[in-house]
């Protein structure tokens, strides 16, 4: 509440902060460098891939071998091959220019979908545009809802995890738009649930960033503290689209000022286990610089206040991403700025990803990672200003750990696993990325499971080339010795009597053989 006792409109407070961002969204802010931790070794980074201008975010497919870049400024979406580090397809679109940084999110079975955010003024109403990856085509299905359901800026998409329904939050209206998503991709409008969180929470959650875990929908405010307001989140169970009455409460840590400055963003982790909140503030030094903080939500639960994590990296976080194990999260500075970091959820530490073999990079402004947590996409812009994609290896170090049975019998199975680390020192697995070989050559490898016809020590050894078309290779290796089969403990081995006892037999059948054959001679 303002001061008075008065509540600020919902549409007072969206006209503010869209005049506050406006343009700005589109100018470059340079960070102040806060002090932080020396940085890792160099990560591997291939040659850059030329994309449309105004590469604000990026996808992948849910197997990793596509990457999808939005080119707002060119309205084209950029299909890219990881494999080969390639463009492949060029897609066309109409997009409003409205927002830096526009919402796009891979569908489960690989539909790519994209919020046109509208400009606001209901000239262009919001939407969402989806492209089926079967054939290319794109749809686009409108957001526009009859009064009083007027949907006019749209902000932020989030997908459950089983892809059935979407939610966008409507930052004039201050509504959660619950979006039916069909099971196929095809033209026609989505069934939407308007949601009015505004009007139902105290404090107003104006809703920005939307994050989803536990069979729930976070909805971030906004603005932040806004001149010293409170701030929050609000919570809505995805089985009924109903609004929890707790709003979940978080406030700039000791040693800054101002509160959380505008456009905080948040994210779940990949199991929904954690949501992790980023907000900036001013520190209190009287230097003027802004750093990054960060708050943790249990997925599914909604507690009276969120947990603080720690903070002080770069000067604001505008994206991130979290690695698959979802321990690492990965994030740029500013929305412009040629920083990214590393953040450990776990000890709410972090450090600068030197991406210094980049040597073209100049601002960034988006970031991705792979499903299976061992590549990194960044986007941004060059020194010449041209937009770019780049793929980075997750795996800092060149060591597998190689994991299984150390012991076996002739004849036995076993299943190995290859563990690679990241920038933070936390666990990848590229087992099934990861090819195996013996020092013995009779055993049979079928990927990660091994086959023992003989007795031996046996060394499997594990390779792993972190970015297909890298030079660099982890690798590593585990020593299995295998026994001979021999007869139980305390019990006589059995083949010597049973050779003996063969042959007996077959001497008796050949005598009563031989007397049979002799009997039928004599003479009656």
């Amino acid at each position: 509440m303002r001061p008075g006792g008065a509540r600020v409109s919902t549409a007072a407070r969206a006209a503010g902060v869209l005049g506050a961002l406006g343009v700005a969204l589109l100018v470059a802010i340079v960070p102040t460098g806060a002090a932080v931790a020396a940085p890792e070794s160099p990560v591997e980074i291939l040659p850059p891939v030329t994309v449309g201008d105004g590469a604000f975010a990026v996808g992948v497919s849910p197997d990793g071998s596509l990457a999808y870049v939005l080119a707002l400024v060119d309205q084209e979406l950029h299909v890219v091959d990881t494999a080969t580090n390639t463009p492949i397809l060029v897609i066309p679109m109409s997009i409003s220019l409205g927002f830096l940084d526009p919402s796009l999110v891979v569908h489960p079975d690989g539909r790519v979908l994209i919020l046109d955010p509208g400009d606001g003024a209901g000239v262009t109403e919001p939407a969402i545009i989806e492209i089926d990856p079967t054939t290319w085509d794109v749809y686009t299905h409108s957001l526009a809802q009859p009064a009083p359901w007027d949907a006019g800026f749209a902000v932020s998409l989030a997908l459950t995890p089983d892809g059935t329904k979407a939610y966008v939050a409507d930052l004039t209206s201050g509504r959660v738009l619950a979006v039916s998503v069909p099971p196929t991709a095809g033209p026609g409008a989505w069934s939407i649930t308007p949601i009015d969180v505004a009007a139902a929470t105290t404090p107003e959650i104006l809703p920005g960033s939307l994050a989803i875990a536990g069979g729930t929908v976070y909805a971030l405010d906004i603005l932040g503290e806004d001149g010293g307001e409170p701030t929050g989140i609000a919570a809505i169970r995805v089985a009924d689209d109903q609004l929890e009455p707790t709003v979940i409460a978080y406030s700039a840590p000791a040693g800054t000022t101002g509160g959380i400055l505008t456009m905080p963003t948040m994210k779940p982790s990949p199991d929904g286990t954690t949501v992790l909140i980023s907000g900036a503030a001013e520190f209190d030094d009287g230097s003027g610089d802004t750093g990054g903080f960060f708050w943790t939500i249990p997925g599914g639960t909604v507690p009276a206040a969120a947990t603080y994590l720690g903070g002080g990296l770069g000067d604001e976080v505008a994206a991130f991403a979290f690695g698959a194990a979802g321990q690492t999260v990965y994030l740029i500075d500013c929305a412009c700025a040629s920083l990214a970091w590393t953040l450990d959820v776990g000890s709410g530490t972090g450090t600068i990803l030197d991406v210094a073999a980049a040597t073209d990079l100049d601002m960034l402004a988006s970031v991705a990672v792979s499903p299976d947590g061992t590549r990194i996409f960044l986007t941004g812009t060059d020194l010449l200003g041209d937009s770019r994609l780049w793929q980075l290896s997750a795996v800092a170090d060149d060591v597998l750990h190689v994991t299984g049975p150390t012991a076996a019998t002739q004849g036995d199975r076993v299943t190995l696993t290859a563990i690679a680390r990241d920038n933070s020192g936390n666990p990848v697995d590229v087992t099934s990325l990861a090819t195996f070989t013996s020092s013995v050559a009779t055993d049979v490898i079928s990927g990660n499971v091994v086959a023992f016809p003989h007795a031996s020590p046996h060394t499997i050894t594990a390779s792993y080339a972190p970015l297909a078309g890298g030079p660099a290779v982890a690798a590593g290796s585990i020593t299995i010795e295998v026994a001979a089969v021999l007869p139980p403990t305390g019990v006589e081995d059995p083949r010597p009597w049973l050779g003996a006892a063969a042959a007996l037999l077959l001497a008796g059948a050949t005598l009563v053989l031989t007397r049979s054959r002799l009997s039928r001679r004599a003479p009656r």
